[in-house]
């Protein structure tokens, strides 16, 4: 049980939407189902059933839902505790991340976290992820933050969201009139992230496979911002992370089957020995908890 999970278990049981549960903690509606399939797993209960469009509480879920208040106070008088006796991060430290990441998640949330910026400071660098693998590899980064990291010698990695990659275009891209859309991919120019070493490659991505599509790559990127720059051409489609649908009403995910599963996860990375069990700590209640 991981307290993100709880988070959005608890958001999904206050809004009884999957969807909004995800718009309010900016994340992917995979990523909130994905907490709830590993909690019920974990208790071995059902914490929810669909009732119409809604999601309503089982009678465990109801009993978790009204202990969850209870447990984060809890951690916060844990956490004041443990902080005056942790030094944890301290000094200053070069940090890697990819674009998106860097803007969205990271900086936001360590810029958010008083407290960890009253005894640290940060040196952000915005880069593509096979420059943060580098980086962290090469120790110009003390750690680093991306997607989809593989395992590699020395690299240490720990997952903190998981989310399905979708192919987004703009709303007035043909694709978004089909019944269909996946089985016409083809037809159309795609947008996709480089390949690199280290990296996972979108465009071998096995759920081409499963669709029988073959993307037409006519753009490549390393920053989210130039495919969405790109999907203003209403030719193009592009394979986005699914949290992008919450960022630009233009640009949206087209019809895929319930059947499409296409992961990718975001993790912080880090040479192994280059933090210590504090430094850890600290990073996981700042980056990956808040």
């Amino acid at each position: 049980m991981k307290i993100d999970q709880l988070r959005h278990f608890y958001a999904a049981a206050k809004f009884e939407n999957i969807g909004q549960a995800a718009k309010s903690l900016r994340v992917s509606p995979s990523g909130i189902c994905y907490s709830i399939e590993c909690l019920e797993k974990d208790l071995d209960v059902s914490l929810f059933q669909k009732v119409g469009k809604y999601i309503k509480l089982t009678v465990d879920g109801k009993k978790l839902f009204v202990a969850t208040p209870q447990f984060f106070n809890s951690l916060s008088e844990l956490r004041e505790s443990v902080v005056r006796e942790k030094p944890g991060l301290s000094g200053h430290y070069n940090v890697g991340a990819s674009h998106t990441l860097a803007e969205l998640f990271l900086l936001k949330k360590t810029t958010g976290a008083s407290n960890f910026l009253q005894k640290s400071s940060f040196n952000f660098s915005s880069t593509s992820s096979a420059k943060v693998i580098e980086g962290v590899l090469d120790q110009s980064f003390d750690f680093g933050f991306c997607f989809s990291a593989h395992s590699a010698p020395g690299i240490q990695k720990i997952e903190f969201i998981r989310g399905n990659l979708l192919p987004f275009a703009h709303i007035e891209h043909p694709l978004h009139s089909m019944k269909k859309p996946v089985q016409a991919l083809n037809d159309y120019g795609a947008a996709f992230p480089m390949g690199a070493k280290g990296i996972d490659v979108c465009s071998q991505h096995p759920v081409f496979d499963q669709y029988d599509v073959s993307p037409n790559i006519k753009v490549e990127f390393d920053d989210y911002g130039v495919a969405l720059a790109a999907l203003e051409n209403i030719e193009l489609w592009a394979f986005l992370p699914d949290f992008y649908m919450h960022y630009s009403n233009e640009i949206q995910p087209i019809k895929t089957p319930k059947a499409w599963k296409a992961d990718y996860d975001v993790s912080l990375v880090y040479r192994k020995g280059k933090l210590n069990k504090e430094e850890l700590v600290d990073l996981q209640r700042t980056l990956l908890d808040s």
